[in-house]
Order: structure tokens, then C-alpha cells, then sequence
């Protein structure tokens, strides 16, 4: 995530946790202790109120807006809502915890405190994709939610499919089978995560 995501990330766990370790700041964001601290000094910077008393918390409730949803966040909330195994991958997870952090820090104090440790707390494993792989997964879900055109670059040969849309997805366990549209021929297709080598959005259509 970039450094805004992350300042966001604290302070919405701040107000999910009230207080938390440096270490546990930086084993939550993914990132060193060093690099967490500078951002506890940045959100100060912005009078974000932090203080440390058997660990950092703020000081007063930090007004944000209730539902600061980014676009893709917002589709993939419905998605999560239909089928926890997103959380399998790496990078959908991270999307998913902000998502969590989001909607736990809108909600009365009371019903935080009562949801906090059963959505906080992912129980399903993580899939060892690649970051390649990782990368893929991220270009298809730009894609299903722009509802642009894809090239999809196959392993087998660097084979390469043209021009389709990301219709949908499969997942069973660690088997991820993506769904296109190719609108040209008129039909629908699927491939399996492992064969694809690169997803990226199609440039301007042959006019001749």
C-alpha cells in the first residue's frame, strides 16, 4: 500500500484497537518499525493527535468520513460479501482488511468492540501465488470492475490473446480459473491462474 493508504490503515486501526505496540503497527502495515514510526510522526504532523501510554493510541476520536470507500474497494466489498476465499491471495487480502478497518471504525463502540475479533481475525490460509502471479490477480479485478479491454500474455509459447473482457472468476482452494469475453468471436472462455503470464489493459484498436 502507499504511504496515504497506510497513514489511513493506522488511524482507522487506532480507532478499531485504542492501543497498540510499534511492533504490532509495523506487523500489521507489512513494513519496519522505522517506517512505521515516521508515519506516527507524519499523521502528528497533520494534528492527528497520537500519544504513548502502555502503547500508542490517540488522543481524542479522529472524525473521517464514514464510509471513505475508494471505488475499487466498494466493488470489492461486494465480492467479499459473496465469497470469503478472495483472502487466499495476498494482495486481495490487504484490500479486504482496509475494507474491514472501514467499516469496524464507522460503527458504534459497541458493536465494534463485538464484531472486532470475529472479522479481524482471517482463518483462511494464505495461497502461495508468486508476485507475478499476485500481479495477474490484481490486473483481473481492475479489469472486471473498469470493464476495459484486456491482452492476456499466456506462459505456453508468450501466446497472446487480444482484446477481452474479464467476465468472472472461479476459485477452488488455491485453483483460480479466470472467465473472459471475447465479443469479437462471440463467446466466453476460461483460463486456469497458472498459465497466464501477464494481464494488461489493451491499447487503441486496429483501425485498418
Amino acid at each position: 500500500m502507499t504511504k496515504s493508504e497506510r497513514l489511513l490503515f493506522i488511524v482507522n486501526l487506532f480507532r478499531v484497537k485504542k492501543r497498540i505496540t510499534l511492533e504490532e503497527l509495523a506487523r500489521e502495515c507489512e513494513v519496519s518499525t522505522r517506517t512505521v514510526y515516521r508515519d506516527l510522526l507524519s499523521l502528528s504532523g497533520l494534528n492527528i493527535p497520537i500519544y504513548f501510554d502502555d502503547g500508542y493510541h490517540l488522543a481524542r476520536d479522529v472524525s473521517l468520513p464514514a464510509l471513505n470507500f475508494t471505488p475499487d474497494e466498494q466493488e470489492l466489498l461486494g465480492y467479499s460479501l459473496q465469497s470469503t476465499v478472495l483472502s487466499r491471495s495476498r494482495y486481495l487480502r490487504e484490500r479486504l482488511r482496509n475494507i474491514e478497518l472501514k467499516i469496524l471504525s464507522a460503527l458504534p463502540e459497541k458493536s465494534r468492540d463485538r464484531l472486532n475479533s470475529q472479522i479481524m481475525n482471517p482463518t483462511t490460509a494464505l495461497c502461495r501465488f508468486t508476485r507475478r502471479e499476485e500481479e495477474v490477480i490484481r490486473s483481473f479485478f481492475r479489469a472486471l470492475f473498469s470493464k476495459e479491454a484486456v491482452d492476456i500474455e499466456l506462459k505456453l509459447g508468450k501466446r497472446r490473446i487480444q482484446r477481452v473482457r474479464a467476465v468472472s472468476l472461479r476459485i477452488q482452494g488455491c485453483r483460480w480459473t479466470f472467465y473472459f469475453a471475447d465479443s469479437r468471436a462471440r463467446k466466453n472462455f476460461n483460463i486456469g491462474l497458472k498459465r497466464i503470464y501477464s494481464l494488461r489493459q489493451s491499447g487503441p484498436e486496429d483501425e485498418s
